[in-house]
């Protein structure tokens, strides 16, 4: 009948199940220890009278703290005592002037709070000791703070990581990272923000930071890396690589049959729902039964998702009425039902009538579906499950009205749906379109549906008709090689005729008188050579004939290349373009300005893309460009781009070199990222100031290309390889990628350098 909209939904479901039970169990600071024998509270209390008022004292205090917090059953006269001993700890630590047992008091605070649930106060209490670490400039305890922060003050709505806690991770793993005092905490903080990339469709910057975190895992023989592994599973089913998605799923179930069997259900479904989004019905149908069994036996709610999966997969297979009878007898076997249960039965009710034709006892069910996105607050991506599912059950009627309705809220959506459910969606939005007799329309999603279809194979085609292209030119060369050493050959003849018939000439002249025999005989073999001669002039001409029509054809090659070369960089500035505006119109969107920003500055990498092919298509050489003309334009583009009314002045410096566009394109992001950074950094307290951009040559075989300004320059103690910002990492893989040098200069302003080695454009190239 219809996609499920289950795929997408159960995987934020049991992904946040995941990400909430793979948190590592965070200790209270000191448990009462000392020589791995355990201490009685008698005992600490007399070790804290005769110890000293030093960092000796705190340690206990803050054990003695401990064990009352430990207690099963904990009354509110053991917390006043955790308060008692925690305050004197504190005063003690605030006294002796110790910054790491100041630290370490404000840990077990947050702790005590944690206990009374008083989430204000441990918040409180974390920032402090970020504060505190951040004045004093200790990375280790900052990063410590920030870990046990997104650790404690979760804030998870609805399975939703909040950025708050995101944030916090981040800096946690960016300072673990930096001083390289705990790799295990560091590589769980950016589990947290892979995680929180994935909920919000990041989805190739979670699979970079999944991939990081699997390869330490995996180098340490992790226990609980099947974590990892589903996360990754769910990152791939979301991108559309379907195979990968798989192969992590299996992976999740291999590693967690080795150690968490209790959690095996969340893994078995993600190897199910691989299945399902690949078209594989049988084995889908196997392992969705599989969990449905797992969470029916246990009684778990997780069930009536399951089993609406393991529904939709029946009705795919053409097994609808077998779909129906088993929601039904589940129905019985489980009477007692809450708000997410009764929820996912009306799904899958709804879906198993509508499959049958039987839309008036699908009705009340779909009915049911709606109350619940009415209810939703946010458009998350439940809402565009829902959408999907009731616009298809209003497509079953041919009711395209309202069918196109919902679709178009899916579509719409800010929390889109994985990439099988997307292609189904603009699939029927075509379909709708055709019955509407809408056709501009209908071309844009059957584009959107084509796009999104073959995605996965337009690399592959384009890598394909490159090869082709080579081992042509490749087999032309070698035909022009073989006709040029045939030319040579009978040019060789024909000089070996010549002097033979001049020593023929002068001998019969010399033995004239002498042998008239002689001479008759030597006339003979002249005019049989000169027969032989002729027919290989014969020969000779014909072949010249065949090399002539091979060389015009050749030119009309030659020519037809140059004008599909040019037809192919008009259409790739044209796509570029359309992709800038379809950035322009997610932008609006956004509400959130960091995202605003980051669609503007990709925006303007892809323009300095864009405006390379626009040269080459419109200047009659197809291999290379000239860059001067191209530097100014690209200059006065991000002037009018983000210029925001500062008159900055760039004194353009640069020669008319001419460079292939596999230099040219780094060559231009760079600029672009050197010349936005200058907006917006180098003047923030002045309107105006002034840019020198200059490209000569540096030595025998390199240039270099200089952008330097009078502003502010670079913070003190700025340390470029520490420095990870994206703008810092895409000028320095550019440069990698141009084999050049890249330097960064702080004296009265700042200047940004890059060497690099004007490469010969590739001897296969039609300007050859």
């Amino acid at each position: 009948m219809y996609k499920s909209i289950r795929i997408t939904l159960i995987s934020c479901c049991f992904l946040s199940l995941v990400s909430i039970a793979a948190v590592a169990q965070i200790p209270s600071y000191y448990k009462p220890f000392y020589n791995d024998q355990i201490i009685s509270r008698s005992k600490l209390k007399k070790l804290i009278s005769k110890t000293k008022p030093d960092t000796t004292r705190i340690k206990y205090l803050l054990a003695i703290a401990d064990t009352f917090m430990d207690l099963p059953d904990a009354l509110q006269k053991d917390m006043d005592s955790v308060g008692f001993y925690l305050k004197q700890a504190d005063a003690l630590a605030t006294h002796l002037g110790s910054e790491k047992w100041k630290h370490n008091t404000l840990m077990a605070y947050g702790q005590f709070f944690a206990e009374q649930i008083l989430p204000a106060k441990q918040e409180e209490v974390y920032k402090r000791a970020i504060l505190l670490s951040q004045q004093s400039k200790n990375k280790a305890l900052e990063a410590e703070s920030w870990f046990y922060y997104y650790n404690n003050i979760k804030s998870v709505n609805d399975g939703d990581i909040s950025k708050l806690t995101a944030d916090a991770a981040e800096q946690a793993y960016l300072l673990y990272h930096t001083v390289h005092t705990d790799k295990m905490r560091e590589t769980e903080a950016l589990k947290y923000v892979a995680d929180y990339h994935l909920q919000r469709g990041y989805y190739d910057l979670a699979e970079k930071e999944m991939l990081q975190v699997l390869a330490f895992y995996t180098s340490i023989q992790y226990k609980e890396i099947y974590y990892s592994y589903d996360l990754l599973s769910a990152i791939y089913n979301h991108k559309g690589d379907l195979s990968k998605a798989l192969y992590y799923a299996l992976c999740t179930v291999k590693a967690c049959q080795k150690g968490n069997k209790q959690l095996e259900g969340i893994f078995i479904r993600r190897v199910a729902e691989a299945y399902a989004a690949i078209g594989k019905r049988k084995e889908s149908i196997e392992w969705y039964t599989r969990a449905f069994n797992h969470y029916a036996d246990r009684k778990e709610v997780f069930y009536a998702l399951v089993l609406s999966e393991l529904a939709t997969e029946m009705i795919y297979n053409n097994d609808a009425v077998k779909a129906l009878e088993l929601i039904t007898r589940t129905r019985k076997r489980f009477p007692q039902q809450d708000d997410f249960t009764k929820f996912w039965f009306d799904m899958s009710f709804g879906e198993a009538y509508t499959a049958i034709g039987k839309y008036d006892k699908a009705a009340p069910h779909i009915e049911n579906v709606i109350k619940k996105i009415r209810k939703q607050k946010d458009n998350d991506e439940l809402s565009t499950h829902i959408y999907f599912n009731v616009g298809e059950f209003y497509y079953a009627q041919k009711r395209y009205d309202k069918s196109h309705y919902y679709f178009e809220m899916a579509a719409l959506n800010k929390r889109p749906a994985n990439l099988p459910i997307l292609i189904r969606l603009y699939k029927r939005l075509f379909e709708i379109n055709i019955a509407q007799n809408s056709p501009a329309d209908a071309i844009i999603n059957l584009q959107k549906y084509h796009r999104l279809q073959d995605s996965v194979f337009t690399q592959e085609k384009i890598n394909t008709i490159e090869r082709l292209q080579i081992e042509f030119s490749a087999s032309q060369k070698e035909n022009e090689n073989e006709i040029l050493r045939k030319k040579s050959q009978l040019q060789s003849q024909q000089l070996d005729r010549d002097h033979l018939i001049k020593r023929t000439t002068f001998g019969g002249l010399g033995f004239l008188s002498l042998v008239i025999i002689l001479l008759y005989n030597r006339f003979n073999l002249k005019k049989r050579v000169n027969a032989i001669l002729i027919k290989q002039k014969k020969s000779i001409d014909a072949a010249y004939v065949k090399l002539e029509e091979s060389l015009q054809q050749k030119n009309k090659l030659i020519q037809e290349k140059e004008g599909l070369l040019k037809e192919v960089h008009h259409r790739v500035k044209n796509n570029l373009q359309l992709t800038m505006s379809l950035l322009n119109s997610q932008s609006y969107y956004l509400e959130d300005p960091s995202a605003i920003a980051a669609i503007r500055e990709s925006q303007h990498r892809i323009k300095s893309i864009a405006l390379i092919h626009q040269k080459l298509y419109q200047t009659d050489h197809v291999a290379t460009i000239s860059i001067n003309p191209y530097v100014s334009e690209l200059v006065n583009y991000l002037r009018d781009s983000i210029g925001d009314g500062k008159h900055i002045n760039f004194d353009i410096d640069v020669i008319n070199l001419e460079m292939d566009i596999a230099q040219a394109v780094p060559l231009g992001l760079f600029l672009n990222e050197a010349i936005t950074n200058i907006f917006k950094y180098a003047f923030p307290d002045s309107p105006s100031g002034n840019v020198l951009i200059s490209l000569h040559p540096y030595d025998k075989t390199r240039h270099r290309l200089r952008i330097k300004d009078n502003g502010t320059g670079l913070p003190d103690g700025f340390d470029e390889k520490q420095c990870n910002t994206l703008g810092m990492t895409l000028m320095k893989g550019l440069s990698t990628q141009m084999d050049g040098e890249f330097c960064i200069e702080n004296d009265e302003g700042l200047t940004i350098s890059l060497i690099f080695e004007n490469k010969e454009s590739d001897p296969l190239t039609l300007n050859d």
